[in-house]
Order: C-alpha cells, then structure tokens, then sequence
C-alpha cells in the first residue's frame, strides 16, 4: 500500500506544477495578447496623425514632409490610373 500511496502523492505534486504551470502559460498569453492590442491601437493613432498631418501639409512645399507628401500624392495619381484600368478592363 505504502508504494501506492507514495506514487499518488507524487503524482498530486506533478498534477499540481502541471496545473501552476498552465496557468502562468496562460497568464503570460493573456497579457501578451493585451499588450499587442494597445501596440495595435498606437499604430493605427500613428497613421491617424499621418493623415491629419498629410492633409494639413499636403500643398506646401516648405513643409517638414513635403518630400513625403509628394511620394504619396504621386501613389495616389498611379492607383487612380490603374482604377481607370481596371474599369476599362472590366467593361470589356
């Protein structure tokens, strides 16, 4: 009986680190996840900013960004062309 008794108190006590250990696991995830989320939401007030800023600046050349704005004025010009593309390859 004694063997029998000692192997189910060990294995309580791997029982009971397996189950600590999963909920650190899971506490470590848990914030893991809770920290990309306010990383995600920082990113996404950037590009808000980068906007607000793009508009604002967007027509002076002596602007801190102008060099910026321009690259994107320019992307702007070249999807539209490729929307008028693609309309005209749908048409037909």
């Amino acid at each position: 009986m004694s063997f029998l008794d000692d192997f189910g108190k060990t294995m309580g006590v791997v029982m009971d680190s397996a189950a600590a250990k999963t909920k650190e696991f899971t506490e470590i995830t848990k914030l893991n996840m809770q920290i990309s989320s306010e990383e995600r939401k920082i990113e996404k007030l950037y590009a808000e900013i980068g906007k607000l800023a793009f508009e604002r600046e967007k027509g002076n050349s002596a602007s801190f960004a102008s060099e910026q704005c321009g690259k994107i004025l320019g992307c702007k010009r070249t999807i539209s062309e490729l929307e008028k593309k693609l309309g005209e390859a749908k048409n037909s």
